[in-house]
Order: structure tokens, then C-alpha cells, then sequence
């Protein structure tokens, strides 16, 4: 339960804000997120964020565990998702991971692959 609480942390005081920061530093229309809130507590246990109109990419801390995802083939449905493994850059695994250099290097490779 201890990583649970980190994730959330993590996620109200890094990843939140950081991305908050680059949606209102770019266009309009050029970046959007959608935070994902725990039923529970009403805190962030997850974030969706897309550049332009590229795939979804998301991060998400079930259980302590943070897996990051893309949606396939233009942000289809039916695209498959890409996990980014968790030993392979940009090294996003755990709450630790959850940091504003990680997640603007995961952006970055985003809007790379984009």
C-alpha cells in the first residue's frame, strides 16, 4: 500500500503539474490530457495525454505498479497498445520513477515517434 500512496503522490506533485506546464507553454490545441482520479479518494492515479493528433499515451499506477501505454495506429481503439517496458528508456517503472526529467524524456520520445 506504501507504493500506492508514492504513486499518487508522485503523480499530484510531478507528473500532473509538469504536464500542466507544457499543455499551457504549447498552442492551443497542440496538447491535451486527461487526469484519471480514483473513485476512493479523489486523488490522480493516472494521466492520458496526446500531442497534436497523435496516439494517446498513458500513464497509469495500479496498484503501485505504473505502466505506460500507447494507443496504436493513430489513437484507434482497435490499435494495439505499445507498453514501454519498464527496463528500456525512458526507465518508468515505479513511484520513484515518476519524476519531471522521466516523464518530459517519455514527451520527448513521443513527439519523436510522432
Amino acid at each position: 500500500m506504501a507504493d500506492v500512496e508514492h504513486c499518487k503522490t508522485a503523480m499530484e506533485q510531478h507528473v500532473i503539474p509538469f504536464l500542466k506546464e507544457l499543455q499551457a507553454a504549447l498552442p492551443d490545441g497542440q496538447f491535451s490530457l486527461a487526469p484519471q482520479i480514483s473513485a476512493q479518494d479523489h486523488r490522480f492515479v493516472g494521466v492520458s495525454f496526446k500531442l497534436g493528433d497523435g496516439p494517446a499515451t498513458s500513464i497509469s499506477t495500479a496498484f503501485g505498479n505504473v505502466i505506460v501505454a500507447q494507443a496504436g495506429d493513430s489513437g484507434s481503439s482497435k490499435g494495439v497498445q505499445f507498453v514501454y517496458a519498464p527496463d528500456e528508456e525512458p526507465y518508468i517503472s515505479n513511484s520513484g520513477d515518476l519524476t519531471r526529467e522521466k516523464i518530459a524524456k517519455l514527451v520527448e520520445m513521443v513527439m519523436d515517434n510522432s
